[in-house]
C-alpha cells in the first residue's frame, strides 16, 4: 500500500540498526555472486562505481515497476542494471516497450546478457558496458536506480538536463537530498523499504507535484 511521507529520516533505510539489512541485503548466495559482490564493493570504495553490486530483491523490483506504473509505451533505463532483472521483469510482466541497461563490470554485464538471452528478449533489451554518467538518457521515460546517496546526487543534474518532461525516476532505498528536489514534492513509499518516485517537471525541476 502506498503512503505519503514528509520526513526522509523516518524510513528504515536511515535507521542505524537496519542499515546493513535494509540497504544491502541480497537474495542470492552463489559463489559467483559473492565474488562480484566483493569486487564491486572495492570498486565503490575507490570511487569507480556509483554503488556496489547488490541485486534488488524481486519484491523490490516489482514494487519499483508498479510505482512507476510501467506500461506498453514506456522505455525503461536501468542505471547499474546488474543481472538485468528489472528490465526483464519490466518487459515480461509489465509489457514495457523497450529496456536499456548500463553496467560497468564485465562479468556482471555478461551475466545480464545471459539472462536476457535465456528469456529471448534480445530484441527488447540492450545492455551497454558503459558508465551511466556518460550515457544519453534522453530516450528514457522511466529510469530505475538502486545506487547510493552519492550516486544519486552525481546523476541529479544529468536527470535535469537530459530527461524528457514527465519522465519518472524510481529510486530503491536512497532518496535525493531534500535540499535539491522541488519544494512541493511528494515522496511515495511501497512496502518495508522506501521506493521513491520522482517526476521530471516541465520547468526542469525534479519532484512530484500535486
Amino acid at each position: 500500500m502506498l503512503r505519503i511521507v514528509n520526513k526522509l529520516s523516518h524510513h528504515s533505510c536511515f535507521r542505524k540498526k537496519n542499515f546493513h539489512t535494509s540497504l544491502f541485503k541480497r537474495d542470492d548466495s552463489d559463489s559467483m555472486a559473492d565474488g562480484l559482490y566483493l569486487k564491486s564493493w572495492f570498486s565503490f570504495w575507490l570511487g569507480r562505481r556509483l554503488a556496489p553490486y547488490v541485486p534488488t530483491p524481486m519484491k523490490g523490483v516489482e514494487d519499483m515497476l508498479k510505482l512507476a506504473d510501467v506500461n506498453e509505451n514506456d522505455i525503461i533505463y536501468d542505471l547499474g542494471c546488474g543481472d538485468g532483472r528489472v528490465l526483464i521483469k519490466g518487459i515480461k510482466d509489465f509489457n514495457a516497450k523497450k529496456g536499456i541497461g548500463f553496467e560497468l563490470d564485465k562479468e556482471i554485464y555478461k551475466k545480464a546478457i545471459d539472462n536476457i538471452t535465456k528469456n529471448n528478449l534480445q530484441e527488447k533489451i540492450e545492455i551497454l558496458l558503459q558508465d551511466a554518467l556518460k550515457g544519453n538518457l534522453s530516450e528514457a521515460n522511466v529510469v530505475m536506480i538502486y545506487l547510493s546517496d552519492g550516486g544519486n546526487m552525481k546523476l541529479f543534474n544529468k536527470f535535469k538536463e537530459e530527461l524528457q518532461p514527465n519522465a519518472r525516476i524510481i529510486s530503491y532505498c536512497f532518496p535525493f537530498d531534500e535540499q535539491v528536489v522541488k519544494p512541493n514534492e511528494r515522496i511515495l513509499t511501497c512496502g518495508n523499504v522506501p521506493v521513491y518516485l520522482y517526476i521530471k517537471n516541465k520547468d526542469g525541476s525534479i519532484g512530484l507535484t500535486q
